[in-house]
């Protein structure tokens, strides 16, 4: 395949080799196109750290923030959708955590009778 950096072709030579041979299209703009950007975490642009909340004040914070981004063109709908779904998960996660952490210390303070092993009688086990 030629190198249309080093060595470009006329537009017609060009077009005729993509007449013949159209499978070359693809890698032709690779040459001549910059590469596509990383895409940028929408709640990074905001300044929102999703791993970091914590609290339910601070879970109630970030809605109207994305909203108002929203509001002012700085992110897509479709975006803010995306950090809402990752903010309840999280939000979700915590509460989990905050539950499985209750009950291991109910069933740490003693709170259930506790069972007693018994060995077995001599000449039954």
């Amino acid at each position: 395949m030629p190198d249309l950096v080093a060595r470009p072709l006329s537009a017609q030579a060009l077009s005729d080799l993509l007449d013949r041979k159209p499978h070359l299209l693809h890698p032709f703009v690779a040459q001549l196109l910059p590469a596509p950007l990383a895409a940028i975490d929408p709640a990074e642009r905001l300044g929102i750290d999703v791993s970091s909340l914590r609290t339910v004040e601070e879970f109630r914070q970030v809605l109207p923030t994305v909203l108002a981004a929203i509001a002012r063109g700085e992110i897509a709908p479709a975006e803010g959708a995306r950090i809402a779904r990752r903010v309840r998960a999280r939000l979700r996660a915590v509460r989990r955590l905050a539950r499985l952490e209750g009950w291991l210390k109910k069933e740490g303070s003693g709170d259930r009778p506790s069972v007693t092993r018994v060995a077995p009688a001599e000449g039954l086990g």
